[in-house]
């Protein structure tokens, strides 16, 4: 027998002693590669923070954040992608060291507006607000006033928050909402992916270029974005606890009782979806139906108590909403024409930059259901591929039912993403492969970085009407000061209103048509209403980027301030008719009123 192969104990002294050296070396060697990527993590977070000051929001052109993005910053999110790379090949994984490459990613992927923009980011967050201060004030639902209210377990937790934390607002809570909930998603990400794979390197890989193709944007102070959470919870303990597994797979340790409590935990989760979403149940719904259907899990009647669950929610609570708009909910099921026109045609129109961010969309979507597709061949035959194929498709299902604001194909990409995130690193990793060599390194950081680069355009692409400045807040704040309850408030509805008092006034929206021909006499009818003495219409700078954005009306240049864009001409024409009078104007927000009510208002 060698003498390498005797036991420690039996070796000579000499050998005893070169042996314990050889390890020394190894754990050091070993601790050295391990401090390489978290070397360069704390690089590049570095460089990443001293790189903000330089990003000037306020030069940026239809292209969004990407266009007033500093050298700096893409150098800090290519180290932590070739920093993950390395790490994710490592002999020895290393989870917290992986884990921290997340946390990071996230900060600078979905907290970097909170850093350089002067408000809270989205219009559609100050309506939420105002959602929340009316519950906290008045402790009542009011339906009347939005749909959101037959659907109010967000707001009445968020008033909630707001209140034992101390807050002012709920805008208080808005500026790192994305951060907070990309991170809770983690957690049930992971466990999704190890439901589907043993290689712990595939599931990390997988969850990574999630976050790399989280391009939607309904992660911001939202009730979608709390209930995409307890999807992926609920989804995420059925494939781990309710699994049907194959004869020869051992099952899980957890007794009768412990799925019965398990069991009861999923259906309050539920529950709370049910009050807090009107789609997402039926994502759920879906998504859970094929996976009983296939038999995949094991809770057989789970779909049916859901769906039950979901119509008593309907009928009864939310009856009062689905009386004045029935027709908003059944009238485009199935029409598919409408449904493609609503998500894609409608949205192929703007100025050029914004046509660009459109195309990139599209290409960016088809190229990783693509990988995911190849990746899905790759591992037919792998025990537990088919789970989590359903996750992909039946998301699908729900987009016949609904054309929901045209944003219906934009939730169904991002409840099909975790299986879509997971079957593309499958092709490019490999199911079964354990770890893999600096060439299969390359190819992760490579592929990372081309999603990093779609990430940047996609993601943030519409950040010049999505970004609020505080001379835009300050308008509309004033806004409030002096108009009487009963007033009418007028806007194309990408403005920072209904933040507060949201009962209290009539909101009324400014049709486009009224744009594109410089129409003074219909906006003049729209706030001429025997019923109401003071109308009053607000205009800001994101309302403006909105209209030249999406609807690609303004002149040459308009993008970059050298031209009046539509919604500024308008203006211009309202103010110069002499029926118009302006009661307050700042760098970024104007208000006028009819001449009838300018006395007054002023």
């Amino acid at each position: 027998m060698e003498r390498a192969m005797l036991p420690s104990r039996l070796m000579p002294l000499r050998d005893r002693a070169f042996a314990g050296a050889a390890t020394a070396m190894a754990g050091r060697g070993g601790a050295v590669v391990n401090l390489i990527p978290l070397g360069l993590t704390i690089l590049a977070l570095a460089i990443w923070a001293l790189s903000l000051p330089g990003v000037n929001v306020r030069r940026m052109t239809d292209l969004g954040l990407i266009s007033v993005l500093t050298p700096g910053i893409f150098l800090a999110l290519v180290l932590l992608t070739i920093s993950f790379a390395v790490s994710l090949h490592h002999q020895s994984l290393r989870p917290a060291l992986l884990g921290l490459h997340l946390g990071v990613l996230i900060l600078m992927l979905y907290g970097i507006t909170a850093l350089v923009e002067e408000a809270p980011r989205f219009s559609v967050v100050y309506r939420h607000a105002g959602f929340a201060e009316y519950i906290a004030r008045t402790g009542h639902l009011n339906t009347a006033i939005d749909a959101y209210f037959s659907w109010p377990g967000f707001f009445v937790l968020t008033a909630f928050v707001t209140r034992i934390a101390g807050l002012s607002s709920a805008l208080d809570l808005a500026p790192w909402a994305p951060v907070f909930f990309n991170a809770l998603w983690v957690g049930p990400l992971y466990m999704i992916m190890t439901a589907a794979t043993d290689n712990r390197r595939l599931a990390w890989l997988g969850v990574w270029w999630f976050f790399l193709a989280n391009w939607v944007g309904q992660d911001y102070l939202s009730p979608q974005a709390l209930n995409y959470f307890f999807y992926l919870l609920i989804v995420a303990m059925l494939l781990t606890w309710f699994r049907s597994r194959p004869a020869e797979e051992p099952s899980g340790s957890s007794t009768r009782w412990q799925g019965v409590a398990l069991m009861a935990t999923l259906l309050v989760i539920f529950a709370a979806v049910v009050s807090s979403h009107p789609l997402t149940p039926f994502f759920l719904i879906a998504t859970v139906g094929a996976l009983v259907l296939l038999r995949r899990v094991t809770p057989r009647a789970l779909p049916i108590v859901m769906t039950a669950m979901t119509v008593a929610w309907i009928l009864v609570v939310a009856q009062p909403f689905l009386a004045g708009h029935s027709s908003m909910v059944t009238g485009s099921v199935g029409q598919v024409n409408s449904i493609v026109s609503a998500n894609l045609t409608s949205r192929v129109q703007g100025s050029p930059d914004h046509l660009l961010v459109v195309a990139m969309r599209i290409a960016i979507t088809l190229a990783l259901w693509g990988m995911a597709l190849l990746g899905a061949i790759r591992g037919t035959g792998h025990g537990r591929d088919l789970a989590i194929g359903v996750l992909a498709v039946a998301p699908l299902a729900v987009v016949p039912l609904q054309v929901y604001g045209g944003e219906i194909a934009l939730r169904a990409y991002l409840f099909s993403l975790p299986a879509i995130a997971f079957f593309a690193a499958s092709w490019l990793f490999g199911l079964k492969r354990p770890a893999a060599g600096w060439r299969s390194t390359a190819l992760v950081a490579g592929a990372s970085m081309l999603l990093l680069g779609g990430f940047l355009v996609t993601r943030y692409g519409n950040e010049r009407i999505d970004y609020i400045t505080n001379d835009e807040l300050a308008g509309v704040r004033h806004l409030y000061e002096i108009a009487p309850p009963g007033s009418i408030l007028v806007s194309t509805g990408y403005t920072p209103w209904k933040l507060q008092q949201i009962e209290a006034y009539d909101y009324r929206y400014l049709p486009p048509s009224s744009l594109g021909q410089t129409d003074v006499k219909a906006v003049l009818r729209l706030m001429t209403d025997a019923r109401h003495d003071h109308a009053y219409f607000l205009f800001t700078r994101s309302e403006a980027a909105q209209v030249d954005l999406f609807y690609g009306l303004p002149g040459p240049g308009a993008s970059t301030g050298a031209a009046r864009g539509s919604l500024d001409r308008l203006v211009d024409a309202m103010v110069a008719s002499g029926r118009f009078t302006v009661v307050y104007r700042n760098a970024d927000s104007m208000i006028l009123t009819p001449v009838l009510s300018a006395g007054v208002a002023a």
